[in-house]
């Protein structure tokens, strides 16, 4: 009997394993297609530091674009206080996929519209209290280029459960992002986990409806991003724990793009330890 249930629980093990596996590769493509979609398209990130700001081919444009692929001026963002309009100069510019051809205002109160003409598409974004446009262009040869992403075997014993600890109330914490900016942030407890018999904690945000990690660890710098990495968490469960899959581990999106306002890991979330699991980095695969 005893040999029987050992190996019932040896062949569950695998299959357990191989599934896992499936997951993790799965999710290693979702992870590619988002880089191309999102920050790998990113051409541009131009801060708004005066009232008029243009976008086109034009040598005498703010925020310059493609010769070969788009006309000198495509049209002018004009920025009253923390409101931004935009006047577009070319024919079938979008905003939020709706033709416009007058002064539109595509932002106040963090609510932004999302511009659009042929392969590329713009935003205003804000952060500390200053606003910025956000230029992507769908055909940017970077897209192209990403075909993997150099990363550290999968690894389940890098799967780990953490029990949470609440902070009531919510801990607040200031995070600085690579340009220097400061921003707060909600943690609304500790995660408190053990990795070959040493204690470890790391501080989450509250992200939507996800716990949001920042960490970094000793490889960091070295076979990892030297701003450190991110991974995703669901909320505690009924008894309180919280499964940490540093195989889903990622480098932060200014791996890839100078044009990311990425948050750094705080210093409470710097492990003594070396997590050999998730994404590495190389300039080579930039």
């Amino acid at each position: 009997m005893k040999i029987m249930c050992t190996i019932v629980f040896f062949c569950f093990s695998l299959i357990y394993a191989d599934s896992y596996l499936t997951e993790i590769q799965a999710w290693q493509q979702q992870r590619i297609r988002s880089l191309k979609k999102n920050w790998l398209s990113l051409v541009d990130l131009h801060w708004m530091n005066k009232e008029n700001t243009t976008i086109g081919s034009g040598s005498d444009c703010d925020i310059i674009v493609s010769q070969k692929r788009f006309p000198a001026l495509i049209g002018t963002f004009v920025r009253k206080g923390d409101s931004v309009f935009f006047t577009p100069h070319a024919k079938n510019v979008t905003c939020d996929k709706e033709n416009i051809t007058t002064t539109t205002k595509v932002f106040q109160n963090d609510q932004t519209g999302n511009l659009a003409y042929k392969s590329l598409s713009w935003f205003v974004i804000s952060r500390s209290g200053k606003l910025a446009i956000r230029v992507r262009d769908y055909e940017n040869e970077d897209v192209a280029k990403l075909k993997k992403l150099p990363r550290f075997a999968t690894n389940l014993q890098w799967k780990v459960t953490a029990k949470f600890l609440p902070y009531t109330p919510p801990k607040k914490i200031e995070i600085v992002n690579v340009l220097g900016m400061a921003s707060e942030d909600e943690v609304p407890g500790k995660l408190v986990f053990e990795i070959a018999g040493k204690q470890h904690s790391l501080e989450p945000v509250k992200s939507g409806e996800s716990l949001f990690i920042m960490f970094k660890d000793t490889t960091t710098g070295h076979t990892t991003y030297s701003v450190g990495r991110y991974l995703y968490a669901k909320f505690p469960d009924e008894n309180g724990n919280v499964v940490i899959d540093f195989n889903k581990a990622y480098n932060p999106p200014c791996a890839y793009t100078p044009y990311a306002t990425c948050p750094m890991a705080p210093k409470q979330n710097h492990l003594p330890i070396a997590i050999e699991a998730g994404e590495k980095y190389s300039q080579e695969a930039h």
